[in-house]
This record gives C-alpha cells, sequence and structure tokens, in this order.
C-alpha cells in the first residue's frame, strides 16, 4: 500500500523521533551520568544530575545551529542513528515519492537489469565509493569519531538508504 509523504512523515516521527527523545530522556541520562562520575565532572546523585548538569553541561545533542551543525559528533551519542535516519528520510521523500510509479521504476529498469547479472550488485559499490571520498569534513562527519569502531560518513549512509529503497522498491532484485 502506497502511503502518502504526510503518512510517511508521520510514521518516521513515530518509529525514529520518539524513541529517539525517549532515548535521551531515560536512557542516555544513566550513561551521562556515570561517565561524568567517573571521570570527576560530577559528583552527586542521579536525580541532581539529570536536573541539572544534564541538560546543561552533558545534554549529547547539540542545540546550537551553526554550518557544520549536521556534522557535530554529538548527535545523541549511541542513538545518532535514529537522528540521520529522521533526517534521510525527510531528505528522500521527493526521491521516494518519484520512484513510486510503476513509469519512473521502468526509467531504471536498465540499472535493475545490470544488476541482476553476476557481480552486478557490485557495481552499487561505486557511487558509494564516490560518496565517501567526495564527503569531506567539516561538514560531513566521520562517524568513527563516534566510537573506535569506525564506520562511514555520513552521506554514504544515505547513500546506503537510499539505494536500500531503490532494491526494495523493485521485485526484480
Amino acid at each position: 500500500a502506497h502511503r502518502s509523504a504526510a503518512q510517511f512523515i508521520q510514521e518516521r516521527v513515530r518509529r525514529l523521533v520518539i524513541p529517539f527523545i525517549a532515548g535521551l530522556l531515560f536512557i542516555v541520562p544513566v550513561d551521562a551520568y556515570y561517565r561524568a562520575v567517573q571521570a570527576g565532572d560530577f559528583s552527586g546523585g542521579f536525580i541532581q544530575f539529570f536536573l541539572g548538569p544534564y541538560f546543561t553541561r552533558f545534554f549529547p545533542l547539540s542545540l546550537s545551529p551553526s554550518a557544520t551543525f549536521f556534522a557535530g559528533p554529538a548527535q545523541g551519542i549511541y542513538l545518532w542513528y535514529l537522528f540521520w535516519l529522521f533526517v534521510f528520510s525527510l531528505v528522500a521523500v521527493p526521491f521516494f515519492k518519484w520512484l513510486v510509479t510503476s513509469e519512473n521504476r521502468n526509467r531504471l529498469s536498465g540499472l535493475y537489469a545490470l544488476c541482476n547479472k553476476r557481480g552486478g550488485l557490485v557495481l552499487l559499490a561505486i557511487p558509494l565509493a564516490i560518496v565517501n571520498v567526495a564527503a569531506v569534513p567539516p561538514y560531513f562527519i566521520d562517524p568513527s569519531l563516534f566510537s573506535p569502531h569506525g564506520g562511514w560518513k555520513i552521506p554514504t549512509y544515505f547513500m546506503f538508504f537510499v539505494m536500500g529503497y531503490v532494491i526494495v522498491a523493485n521485485p526484480k532484485f
């Protein structure tokens, strides 16, 4: 069943924004508290921390708009993926609405045919590599700054997101 853009965004808010906010209010404060206590940046009880310093000094979401706002490493600590999935969803809505028609899916039939050949899906790595190389700081953060486990740059995750939709949108894949 096809949804309108408004229905899609409402569903994304329900599935991504609400859990993100709930995590910022109920999960992340516990981690932030223990980190602050361990680092010696705070001494006191959790409730005291939550009602004061958590929101003034340790809140893990940058609320200061700037040219590099979306490149900040503090967009929700380990909930960063919810934040970005929501942003990706908003940015990609026009493309998804374009792709949903059978006429436009047929325009991509050459891509489907090429990817269905042996090793063809590997060709999808080419745009990923180009985007990953082209997206350089300071405007595009390297998520390895979030954790020592590394990761891709934010625009590369966006490409994965869009490619996943393209693949799922056509049963020929």
